[in-house]
């Protein structure tokens, strides 16, 4: 694996790489982060993607190493950061992309506004929520984040990655801990893209979408979501795992990099 940055006007924006980068092939799949982590999160399954595919996970603006942009962002504006990240590293080919929560958004929305770009694209796990649940969240998470003045405040987010019952032999405690500090780097932005994801219509930009769609559907709090989601996208594959309750890219990472894989041969599209 190895990092760089992209610049994008006045910021910059943060990526790592696995596998093998080939100028003029198509074989190059973008991960797009859920909030608060960021492209960190895809390393157990980019780990198994980068046999075959050279796997690019960037972290969206104020996450991870990017710079912030100083503003609420909205969808579009981390599309435009994978735009300048795809543009930079696999210019004039077409790209598959993976989503994971926040990033199903992110990548419906640059699959729409880029379709020229896209092969296909896999939604895990999409936060399609009603009117009324996405503007109880809004109205529920300041931005900018307030830094909290005890480390107390940190305690549930301290149990979800490194809690007893979270770490376990195939998610280790170093894992958690790497995921626990890196949700910290986003600072003031920590709940930004949550805003972001909350006022984006993803109903709309469903029945948008064009490109060849796989959508797995975990059991999670999204499950529903993802499900309807899927009715609405004109191309998609639906699979669900059941068995698959937490820790998705790390836990599920082998069974879900097959899944990924064999669908982004059957359906990519040259260049």
């Amino acid at each position: 694996m190895r990092k760089g940055y992209t610049d994008l006007a006045d910021k910059q924006i943060h990526w790592r790489m696995w596998g093998q980068q080939h100028r003029n092939s198509s074989n190059y799949i973008y991960c797009l982060h859920p909030t608060p982590y960021s492209g960190l999160a895809f390393s157990s399954i980019a780990k198994h993607l980068s046999v075959n595919w050279c796997v690019i996970a960037l972290d969206y603006p104020g996450y991870g190493g990017s710079t912030s942009l100083g503003k609420t962002p909205r969808i579009l504006d981390f599309v435009e950061a994978v735009s300048a990240v795809k543009n930079h590293l696999s210019p004039n080919v077409k790209v598959s992309l993976i989503g994971f929560h926040t990033g199903c958004l992110v990548a419906m929305e640059y699959s729409i506004l880029q379709y020229d770009d896209v092969s296909n694209i896999c939604l895990i796990d999409i936060p399609a929520f009603d009117a009324a649940t996405r503007q109880k969240e809004l109205q529920s998470l300041p931005h900018p984040y307030e830094i909290p003045t005890s480390i107390t405040q940190f305690e549930k987010a301290w149990s979800f990655d490194l809690g007893q019952n979270s770490t376990t032999n195939e998610f280790p405690k170093e894992r958690g801990f790497e995921l626990f500090t890196e949700r910290l780097l986003s600072g003031r932005d920590m709940n930004s893209a949550f805003h972001a994801a909350f006022s984006y219509d993803w109903k709309t930009a469903s029945k948008a979408l064009i490109a060849p769609s796989l959508v797995i559907a975990t059991d999670s709090f999204l499950k529903d979501g993802t499900l309807e989601a899927a009715k609405l996208i004109p191309q998609s594959t639906l699979i669900e795992k059941e068995h698959i309750t937490n820790k998705v890219l790390d836990l599920g990472a082998a069974e879900l990099s097959i899944e990924i894989d064999t669908f982004f041969k059957k359906s990519s599209t040259p260049i």
